[in-house]
């Protein structure tokens, strides 16, 4: 019986990629119907929307408005509409849920403003400038909204509920990334350095999936240790290799940049291959 060493009904799949075909699905669909006018608008109001749900409505089991964990409406209908096929840590909401998909939505639209505006007719430098002032801006919003805004409008940045001052502030912070790494690579011509980033983004989606699985499977398989307690694969290779006579913070970041090597070579691969995995 190789169970108790490697419980395969204990893999998890992520919800992540569900919640990404959702968005590009419906990025596909505005950038049919919408113009750039339009979509932005559209993206205000699934903010305005979203936080107005969150802030103002009773859910269906009687919780008034709230944010807390087990009882804010987004988590509510989770309950309702996708138990038992909610996140698995928890088994009562789920961080990629149904109604947090719509600033989800957001997010990917933001994305779309933006590639509009880099195959606009515009000069490079206007494109740099409207990149970095467009972040800022949002980047900006997104912290007073979340973080200054009058008790009534305040909306707090948390990832799990996909706030919309969380789409602002990440929304604003990649745009302005954006507009750094285009003047870097595409106006001063500084490419080479950028070549090992390229190869991940071409398989970020075959990255993303293929290093949950090996967390996942490292820590399934397991077995007794000397107290006759079930150890991990994981633990014993972090301990063995990393965490032995180094500080914990020192062990995880070569760990992480292990994982990241590893990856970075097998995408590397993947890429001299023509091979691309794609949502």
């Amino acid at each position: 019986n190789l169970y108790p060493y490697f419980p395969i009904a204990e893999l998890r799949w992520p919800g992540v990629l569900q919640r990404i075909g959702i968005c590009y699905l419906a990025a596909f669909a505005v950038k049919r119907w919408l113009g750039v006018r339009g979509q932005a608008a559209l993206v205000a109001g699934l903010l305005l929307g979203y936080w107005a749900l969150m802030t103002l409505v009773t859910g269906p089991e009687g919780h008034p408005p709230n944010l807390e964990m087990e009882t804010n409406l987004a988590g509510q209908i989770d309950r309702i509409v996708l138990v038992p096929h909610v996140w698995s840590y928890v088994e009562t909401w789920d961080p990629e849920g149904v109604l947090s998909t719509f600033p989800a939505i957001a997010t990917t639209l933001l994305g779309l403003l933006c590639g509009a505006w880099i195959r606009s007719g515009e000069g490079r430098y206007p494109k740099t400038v409207g990149l970095l002032l467009g972040g800022l801006v949002l980047t900006a919003l997104g912290v007073l909204w979340g973080e200054a805004a009058p008790a009534g409008l305040l909306f707090p940045i948390n990832k799990s509920l996909w706030t919309s001052s969380f789409v602002l502030l990440t929304g604003g912070l990649a745009a302005a990334l954006f507009g750094v790494t285009y003047w870097v690579i595409d106006v001063a011509g500084w490419k080479r350095w950028a070549e090992p980033f390229c190869t991940y983004g071409k398989n970020a989606i075959a990255v993303y999936v293929a290093s949950g699985l090996l967390a996942d499977t490292l820590s399934v398989i397991r077995w007794p240790d000397a107290t006759g307690l079930p150890v991990s694969l994981k633990e014993r290779l972090f301990d063995t290799l990393y965490a032995s006579g180094q500080p914990c913070p020192v062990a995880s970041r070569a760990w992480a940049l292990s994982v990241v090597a590893l990856f970075s070579h097998r995408a590397r691969w993947m890429d001299r291959r023509g091979i691309y995995l794609k949502v």
